[in-house]
C-alpha cells in the first residue's frame, strides 16, 4: 500500500481521520465511527518509504 492511494481512499470515503500504527491495519474515522480499511498492516519500514516518496 503506498501512501498516496492510502490518502485517496480517505478523501473518497470523506473520512476525518486517518489512524495508522505499526502491526495494524490503516484505520478511518467515518462520521464519527471508526472503520478498518481492508488491506495489509503497517510495517515499520513503510512510514521510512513514504517520507522518501
Amino acid at each position: 500500500m503506498e501512501i498516496r492511494a492510502l490518502l485517496q481512499r480517505v478523501v473518497a470515503m470523506e473520512a476525518s481521520d486517518l489512524h495508522l500504527k505499526v502491526g495494524r491495519v490503516p484505520v478511518v474515522r467515518v462520521s464519527g465511527r471508526l472503520r478498518a480499511l481492508d488491506g495489509t498492516e503497517l510495517t515499520r519500514s513503510r512510514p521510512r518509504r513514504w517520507s522518501r516518496s
